[in-house]
Formats: structure tokens, C-alpha cells, sequence
């Protein structure tokens, strides 16, 4: 665990064999991210960033091409910690399961908060650009644009959420456009 402060810093070109491509995050550590880039980073969990029990403020933060093999092309998010990404630049992103742009497993936290972001051209099994799985799903999206991602396993090229329970996922304002999936939006849960 620890605190991890970035400004306008660039990660590009790294890999993991296991996970989070560029970094990794957690045991209730924390990262604040203003302005920072990251590009053509690989690993299996966050193709960028992996936060395990671990919050995230980030700002002004550009993922630009990078892959996961499992979950999250740019960020894999899992355990309940704070997530707050304002302004963010998620593009051409790939996960081979769920998650191109961002994976959240097992997330029920309300403090995570996607809003004035851009998700372009992500793509995944499932959740072309952002997905939720696993037990629960929260949080507020928010005055987001969803352009032209993909599931190619068909379910929400923007936004996949299948959980046991989602009673607490707010979305308005965004904007859903050419995305490529059976939906844009998916949502599958017992509850």
C-alpha cells in the first residue's frame, strides 16, 4: 500500500507478465493522476493501470492503446475502493474478455464516479468500452461520450454491467454513439 502522486508523466511501450501493464495498486494504496499519458502498455489485469482494494482520482488522464489479456484494456478496478475519472481520453483499448476501456469486478462502492469522459474504439468480448461483473455494481456515470466501441461477443459495446446486483448504478447525460454490439448498453442482474 502507499500513495502514489503523478503529474503529466508518460508510461508507454511497458509490460507486465501478470498484471497492470504500466501500474499496480494495491492493499488500500491510492493514486491521483493530472495529465498523465499511457500508451501501448500489456498486461493481464489493466492493460495500464490495475487498482486491487486500491482508490483512484485521476484527471485529465489520456489510455491510449493498450491491451489486457484478460480484463481491462486500460484499467482493471477490482474491490470496492473510491474510482473517480473526470476528463479522461480512453481510447483503442483492447481486453480479450471484459472491460476494453475499464473492467470494475466486484465493485459496490457509490463513490465511483465516471463523468466528462470520452470512451473511442475500445473493444472486448463484453463492455467494448466499460464493464462490471461479479457480485455487485455501482456508481454514477455521468456526461460521458461513447463512440464507435465493440463487443464482439455482442453484449454492451459501451456499457456491460451483469452482476448479482446493480440497485445502485446511476447513468444520465451520455452520449452513445456507433458503437458496435448487440446494445450499446447491456445490463444483466439478479437484483
Amino acid at each position: 500500500s502507499g500513495d502514489l502522486i503523478l503529474e503529466s508523466a508518460v508510461f508507454q511501450g511497458n509490460s507486465a507478465d501478470d498484471d497492470g501493464g504500466a501500474i499496480v495498486v494495491s492493499s488500500g494504496g491510492s493514486i491521483r493522476d493530472d495529465g498523465s499519458s499511457f500508451s501501448g502498455n500489456q498486461g493481464a489485469r489493466g492493460g495500464a493501470i490495475l487498482l486491487e482494494s486500491s482508490s483512484a482520482n485521476l484527471n485529465d488522464t489520456v489510455i491510449d492503446n493498450n491491451s489486457a489479456v484478460e480484463i481491462g484494456g486500460a484499467i482493471s478496478v477490482i474491490g470496492s475502493e473510491d474510482f473517480i475519472l473526470t476528463r479522461g481520453r480512453i481510447w483503442r483499448n483492447s481486453a480479450n474478455l471484459f472491460g476494453g476501456g475499464i473492467a470494475f469486478q466486484d465493485y459496490s462502492n457509490l463513490d465511483a464516479i465516471i463523468r466528462n469522459s470520452r470512451f473511442q474504439d475500445n473493444i472486448s468480448v463484453d463492455g467494448g468500452a466499460v464493464s462490471y461483473t461479479g457480485t455487485s455494481a455501482a456508481g454514477m456515470i455521468a456526461n460521458n461520450t461513447f463512440v464507435a466501441n465493440s463487443a464482439t461477443g455482442g453484449g454492451g459495446a459501451a456499457l456491460h454491467i451483469e452482476s448479482s446486483t446493480a440497485s445502485e448504478m446511476y447513468i444520465w447525460s451520455n452520449i452513445f454513439l456507433g458503437n458496435d454490439g448487440d446494445s450499446a448498453l447491456y445490463n444483466q442482474t439478479a437484483n
